[in-house]
């Protein structure tokens, strides 16, 4: 997981998560990582206080709460697809 998201995370700067979520669920996207892409697009969406249907969420703590989930899902995910990663390429 991209140590900037945790940082900013903390940090409580919606806009900066929202951006680095962007660009991560376009790379995750392009590679083919959909359960990563799809929270990443969680945190986009929350950093813009928005839902992910794109209704207005106002309340700071939700998004941030949000976020957080979807960056413990995040971790899980890549840690799984690491896994699967050097399996494949038989290096663990």
């Amino acid at each position: 997981m991209d140590k900037s998201l945790s940082t900013n995370r903390s940090a409580k700067d919606l806009n900066e998560l929202s951006s680095l979520g962007h660009f991560l669920k376009g790379s995750s996207a392009t590679l083919g990582f959909n359960k990563i892409r799809d929270s990443c697009q969680i945190i986009q969406q929350y950093g813009h206080r928005m839902t992910v249907d794109g209704s207005a969420e106002p309340d700071e703590t939700v998004c941030l709460k949000k976020i957080t989930d979807a960056l413990k899902t995040v971790k899980v995910d890549t840690e799984n697809l690491e896994k699967q990663m050097k399996k494949f390429f038989k290096q663990g």
